[in-house]
C-alpha cells in the first residue's frame, strides 16, 4: 500500500465509509511495507531487528489503543511510525546517527510533556470589551447591534442576525467583532451571513457583526480556512496586509502571518481573484497564489491541497520543508519559543504526523528522521545539530 492509499482509506474510516476489506488493508499495514533498496543505512542498526521490534510494537499498540472513537489518531500514529522507518525519501535518513545495536523503536520522550493546543480564543466586542470563549457554557453570549452571538459547541461561535428593536440597533459594517485564536488556540466561527471560518493557531479574523452592505468583507491575521456562503450579489472579499481575496462562493485557506514573507491562498472549491498591490490572478481549484514581500508579482502553481489544509483536519504534512518553517507551526500550535544551535536550519523534512501529539512525541519523530538533538526548558525548544 502506498501512502496516499493509506491515507486515502484513513479519510474514509474516519467517515465511517470503509468496507471490511478495506478495514482488514489498514490493520494488515504493517505487515506490507518495505523499503526501498538503498535506503537503509548500518548507522540504523541491524535491519531485521529494528523490522521485528516495530511489528512488536504495533501488535502491541493494536491491542492497547484500537477503540471505534480512537481509531483514526491510532492509524495516525502508525502512519507517522512507518513513514518514519519505512519510507525511503519521504522522512530524511542520511543524518540519522545511532550505535549499530540502537533500537530506534525504543527511543523514550525527554524533556517537557508539553501538551498539543485546542479550541481556545476571545472574542472582542465592537464596544473593545473582552470575552474569554473558553469560560462560557453553552448558548447566547450577547445580542450586539441587532445579531445574536452563540456559543454553539466546544470550539464553536455562530452569528444570527435578527429583527432590530429600534434604529440605534440597526446592523451595519461600522459594528466590528474580532476573534483571536492565541499561541496554541483555534477556533471556528460562522458569521452572519452563514460563512464558516476556521481559525488556525496565533491567528485572528475582524467582521462586520452583520453584512448590510454590497460588500462582505473581513481582515485576517494568520491563518484561517472559509467555506463562503454563495451570495452573487454580495461578493466577499478577504483582507490581508499584502493581499485582498474576491470571492462569491467558494472553499479556500489563506496563510497571511506577519512573520511571514509570504501570503498564499489555496483554493480548493470554486474561483477567487487575488490582488496584490502591483499585480492580480485568477485562481482555479488546485492551485496556490503567493505574494511574497518586497515581490511585485503573484506566483501561482498547482499544489498539495490535502497538505494546505492539514492543519483544519488536525494533522502536520510537510514536504522537505525547512525545519525553521517547520519550527515555527510547531512553536504556533505548542505555544512554544525556538532557539537554534549549530549547524541546524539547513536540513528540511516531510512526512505526515497527527497535531495531536505532546511535543516530545513530535520531536523524537524529527531526531530519528533528520538526525537533530534538541532540549526543552520550560516552554523553550531548542534545537541543536
Amino acid at each position: 500500500m502506498t501512502k496516499e492509499e493509506f491515507l486515502k482509506l484513513s479519510e474514509k474510516l474516519m467517515a465511517g465509509e470503509c468496507t471490511p476489506d478495506e478495514e482488514e488493508r489498514l490493520r494488515a499495514y504493517d505487515d506490507h511495507i518495505h523499503l526501498s533498496d538503498g535506503a537503509w543505512s548500518q548507522q540504523m542498526g541491524d535491519q531485521q531487528e529494528v523490522y521485528q521490534d516495530l511489528h512488536d510494537r504495533l501488535n502491541k499498540e493494536v491491542k492497547k489503543d484500537f477503540q471505534p472513537k480512537r481509531v483514526i489518531y491510532f492509524w495516525l500514529k502508525i502512519a507517522a511510525m512507518l513513514l518514519v522507518f519505512f519510507s525511503a525519501g519521504f522522512l530524511l535518513w542520511r543524518n540519522v546517527s545511532m550505535s549499530p545495536k540502537q533500537s530506534v523503536v525504543n527511543q523514550k520522550p525527554s524533556g517537557n510533556q508539553i501538551l498539543p493546543g485546542g479550541n481556545n480564543a476571545y472574542l472582542t466586542l465592537s464596544n473593545g470589551s473582552k470575552i474569554s470563549l473558553n469560560s462560557k457554557g453553552n448558548g447566547r453570549l450577547t445580542t450586539e447591534h441587532g445579531a445574536s452571538i452563540n456559543k454553539a459547541g466546544n470550539g464553536l461561535l455562530v452569528y444570527n442576525a435578527v429583527k432590530a428593536a429600534s434604529p440605534q440597533e440597526i446592523p451595519g459594517n461600522d459594528n466590528y467583532n474580532s476573534i483571536t485564536a492565541p499561541m496554541g488556540g483555534q477556533y471556528q466561527v460562522i458569521l452572519a451571513d452563514g460563512t464558516k471560518v476556521w481559525l488556525n493557531a496565533n491567528s485572528s479574523i475582524k467582521f462586520p457583526v452583520s453584512f448590510t452592505r454590497k460588500e462582505r468583507m473581513v481582515e485576517i491575521s494568520g491563518e484561517a480556512y472559509f467555506e463562503v456562503s454563495k451570495d452573487k450579489t454580495h461578493p466577499f472579499i478577504v483582507k490581508t496586509s499584502r493581499a485582498e481575496i474576491l470571492v462569491l462562493g467558494t472553499h479556500f485557506n489563506v496563510s497571511a502571518y506577519p512573520d511571514d514573507q509570504n501570503t498564499t491562498t489555496t483554493l480548493l472549491e470554486g474561483s477567487v481573484n487575488l490582488h496584490s498591490e502591483k499585480a492580480s490572478a485568477l485562481l482555479k481549484p488546485g492551485q496556490q497564489g503567493t505574494v511574497t514581500t518586497n515581490e511585485a508579482g503573484i506566483t501561482v502553481e498547482n499544489t498539495d491541497l490535502q497538505a494546505a489544509v492539514a492543519w483544519k483536519n488536525g494533522l502536520f504534512i510537510f514536504h522537505h520543508e525547512n525545519i525553521v518553517s517547520v519550527m515555527k507551526k510547531i512553536s504556533r500550535w505548542y505555544d512554544v519559543e525556538v532557539e537554534y544551535q549549530g549547524n541546524v536550519k539547513n536540513k528540511a523534512f516531510g512526512g505526515t504526523i497527527s497535531r495531536f501529539k505532546n511535543i516530545t512525541e513530535f520531536l523524537d519523530i524529527m531526531k530519528l528522521a533528520g538526525g537533530i538533538q534538541y532540549k526543552i526548558e520550560g516552554r523553550r525548544v531548542i534545537v541543536m545539530d
